[in-house]
């Protein structure tokens, strides 16, 4: 209780409490300032702001930018840097010493969101499709994609019939999940908008290089999906 007199309630996993929208409206109809969190695999922030009706404000905490890294993690800042770039900036990863501790960590992270919370909560079939829509994102950062050129060359690759707007559920999906940033075209308006093209950043570099066994960890690519995931809270736009 602070000197105003206002209480604060703090709920995690929010989404194991048995109609949780009435609880967290009568708690704030009481006049208590309520802040919440919940797993991706069973709950979307965008949910829970319908299901309360628009009473909320959604914060999106994003993986530390290397300002906050270097801060965080003190040292010398080229060994910062090379280790920034490697493996990101989850807070947990950087404070683990041992590179093994780093790999481990983010390998179980990434395990754990992109096949348990992506896959099962959408029910996602063709998981084999799913994997390697992920795994040809993460090779091909910063580059001009669509639904329908992943579609074809899926298809080309022995892939099976996949059709665009799979392709298109699955991106949307990786974004969800905030795995992924989609990034659209400046100057595109009417009928461009059709065209589909787009660029795709990973929101953290360290899950994009563990999922790639930390094979093409070219600096240009790294260098630019580092600026504009830092960029893409608010809003970037490609020209």
């Amino acid at each position: 209780m602070t000197e105003s007199g206002k209480y604060y309630v703090f709920i995690d996993e929010i989404q194991y409490v048995d109609q949780f929208e009435d609880l967290l409206n009568s708690l704030n109809n009481a006049g208590l300032d309520v802040y919440i969190t919940g797993s991706n695999s069973h709950l979307l922030s965008g949910e829970i702001s319908t299901a309360l009706r628009g009473r909320s404000l959604e914060i999106r905490v994003h993986p530390l930018s290397f300002a906050e890294y270097f801060a965080f993690s003190g040292g010398e800042v080229n060994s910062a840097w090379k280790n920034y770039v490697l493996y990101g900036g989850f807070p947990y990863a950087a404070q683990e010493d041992s590179l093994a501790g780093k790999t481990a960590y983010l390998s179980m992270l990434e395990q754990t969101v992109a096949t348990r919370d992506v896959i099962e909560r959408h029910g996602v079939r063709n998981a084999h499709i799913f994997n390697a829509l992920y795994d040809f994102l993460c090779s091909n950062i910063g580059s001009l994609v669509s639904a329908k050129k992943i579609a074809d060359s899926l298809r080309s690759a022995g892939y099976g019939a996949v059709s665009a707007d799979t392709i298109g559920n699955y991106l949307q999906y990786l974004c969800d999940a905030f795995l992924f940033y989609k990034v659209c075209r400046r100057d595109v308006k009417g009928k461009e908008y059709f065209r589909g093209l787009n660029k795709y950043y990973v929101s953290d570099i360290g899950l994009r290089n563990v999922r790639l066994n930390f094979r093409q960890v070219e600096i240009t690519h790294t260098l630019e999906n580092i600026i504009s995931s830092n960029c893409c809270g608010a809003g970037l736009w490609w020209i």
